[in-house]
């Protein structure tokens, strides 16, 4: 494969198994989400720099992947500059969709959630949205019947 093909079955292999990784999870997708997430609330978030900053995880997963499946070929010829820019495009583009429905509010410093900044899906102050989610969270009921929860009695109008 030429350095300019790219191969979208590879690339989202790549994807996956950076997504699944729990190594590669902890060390590279966490912090590039914080790091990010801290750039929105500040204003200063680029998409194209977001790309760069997920070309870094994609590396990573690049590497693991190949020390993991590969035959011996190297990392960078398993994974053309090409097919890793299309999973770190793919990686961004998910990442701005899902901050942008506030997946990922909890990763703001404290700071952010407390000072009123909004959340950029519901264009309300983040502390409003969080007090609401605990008390919906807290007003959740039991189930009906107590304990009895995977009961297998028939509804009422099935009882003869």
């Amino acid at each position: 494969m030429s350095k300019d093909e790219v191969d979208r079955y590879a690339a989202d292999e790549l994807v996956l198994f950076a997504d699944n990784d729990g190594d590669i999870y902890q060390q590279s997708t966490t912090p590039t989400r914080k790091n990010l997430m801290k750039k929105r609330a500040r204003g200063e978030y680029k998409h194209h720099q977001a790309v760069k900053a997920w070309a870094h995880v994609v590396e990573a997963a690049a590497k693991k992947y190949a020390k993991e499946h590969g035959d011996g070929s190297p990392w960078f010829r398993m994974f053309s500059p090409a097919t890793r820019e299309v999973a770190a495009q793919d990686m961004a583009d998910r990442f701005k969709h899902a901050a942008n429905l506030g997946e990922y509010d909890y990763l703001l410093p404290e700071r952010d959630r407390a000072s009123g900044r909004v959340n950029t899906a519901t264009e309300r102050p983040i502390a409003e949205v969080d007090a609401e989610i605990r008390q919906i969270i807290g007003a959740v009921p039991s189930a009906p019947g107590g304990s009895k929860r995977g009961s297998r009695r028939a509804p009422a109008s099935r009882r003869s």
